[in-house]
């Protein structure tokens, strides 16, 4: 097997997919603990424009939407991402027609389940982020998202508020997502982040925790049906569940 091994970077998927199209055995991944055997080959793929503008123009032949479906998959985490659209990549190719419709197709299906999920994720977000004021007037909300997501996010909150500034932080990620009330953007933190409330976020969040243990009724407690509504991993993140863990 030949294994072209891969940064996250689109165009060096791409010119991965321009070798590894013709070969019988081939695998893209990027993963740098890749275990070699004796029958693997691995080849580090440097991303090369042309290539991948050319494979990128065949696809766009048959599918002109599948190139923003590949944007969105990159933001998994999933170790086999890559070769999950590769395998959709030659299938769309070699039918050479639109195939997201091809559901009894195990390609597709996997294609479009990653797809799905990540969508979920992206939606479920928009309502389980919890913002808090800080010292500065400033509204952050932290969350740990099972994919990179925080950028399809922020259309939706700057939409919301349209004049208040904000961060969102993937602190899986140490991803920010940063609103000054008229411009947002996308950093990388170089450091974990120290936030101090403000005093009236820290009245706001007593008096909601006691307004959640009063109207809570231990005896008709139900955990099994809040956790088909919330799995437990976002709990950390809400400030009536934090002392509860």
């Amino acid at each position: 097997m030949i294994i072209y091994n891969i940064k996250k970077e689109l165009d060096d998927f791409f010119t991965a997919v321009f070798y590894a199209y013709n070969k019988k055995d081939s695998l893209i991944c990027s993963d740098s603990n890749i275990q070699l055997n004796l029958n693997n080959e691995i080849i580090d793929i440097k991303s090369e424009k042309d290539k991948a503008d050319r494979v990128i123009n065949f696809i766009n032949k048959y599918d002109k939407s599948v190139i923003y479906d590949i944007k969105t998959l990159f933001r998994s985490d999933d170790k086999d991402i890559y070769q999950i659209i590769f395998n959709y990549i030659k299938q769309l190719v070699n039918e050479k027609q639109k195939i997201r419709e091809h559901l009894s197709n195990p390609y597709v299906i996997l294609f479009n389940e990653k797809l799905q999920k990540i969508r979920y994720e992206v939606h479920r977000f928009t309502g389980f982020i919890r913002f808090m004021e800080n010292e500065a007037g400033v509204f952050y909300a932290h969350y740990n998202p099972d994919s990179n997501i925080t950028e399809l996010l922020m259309p939706h909150f700057v939409s919301r508020y349209k004049k208040m500034p904000f961060v969102i932080h993937d602190t899986t990620r140490n991803i920010l997502g940063l609103y000054n009330g008229e411009i947002s953007k996308i950093v990388k933190a170089d450091k974990p982040l120290t936030v101090y409330l403000s005093e009236n976020e820290n009245n706001y969040i007593d008096l909601w925790k006691k307004y959640y243990d009063t109207v809570n009724i231990e005896e008709r407690k139900n955990t099994k049906l809040m956790k088909n509504f919330m799995p437990v991993r976002y709990w950390k993140n809400l400030p009536e569940k934090q002392d509860k863990m």
